[in-house]
């Protein structure tokens, strides 16, 4: 849910209001649909594969079944998809109209989280989300765990980026080990 993301997803239903359609799709036509979303090349060569795979695994491209697994056969379900990292099966499961108990764990945030020692400074993506995840009350709703997203994301990205952090601007600047 970010303005590029949200506007390329309105554009790409337009375009392709059948997603079986859209697995037929060409990655020449997706890209420029798509663009200005990061990266849109690797993502327009990706969209009909997994489209395809979800159609051969299911018969069908409805994902709501995830909402009745558990957090963890969901997530483990989705990775098991062809170039499905973490981050991206939580966003699905989160950022979705099924609202699920994850956390999104994409770059940005787990920069944020390594700065304030919230996971360990080696930690990959699939253990910075396990350890985030441990962590985590377990009273949240998966509504708290997508604003608690929409509130470290943009601080990953502007103030706490990746080369020049502006340490002096952020709010959490003084429970902050850096």
């Amino acid at each position: 849910y970010d303005e590029a993301a949200w506007s390329a997803f309105i554009r790409l239903r337009a375009a392709w209001p059948d997603w079986g359609d859209l697995a037929e799709a060409s990655a020449e036509e997706i890209e420029p649909i798509i663009d200005p979303v990061a990266f849109p090349d690797q993502k327009a060569r990706q969209i009909p594969i997994l489209l395809r795979v979800i159609r051969l695994r299911r018969w069908d491209l409805d994902l709501d079944f995830l909402g009745a697994l558990p957090e963890a056969e969901a997530m483990g379900w989705l990775r098991s998809l062809p170039g499905v990292n973490v981050a991206t099966a939580a966003a699905t499961l989160n950022h979705s109209r099924l609202g699920r108990r994850v956390l999104s764990v994409d770059p940005h945030l787990h920069r944020v989280a390594r700065r304030l020692g919230l996971v360990r400074a080696d930690s990959d993506a699939g253990q910075a989300y396990a350890e985030l995840m441990g962590e985590i009350p377990t009273g949240w709703s998966g509504d708290e765990l997508f604003e608690l997203h929409n509130l470290m994301r943009p601080l990953g990205q502007s103030i706490c980026s990746h080369l020049e952090p502006s340490c002096g601007l952020c709010v959490l600047r003084t429970a902050c080990p850096r």
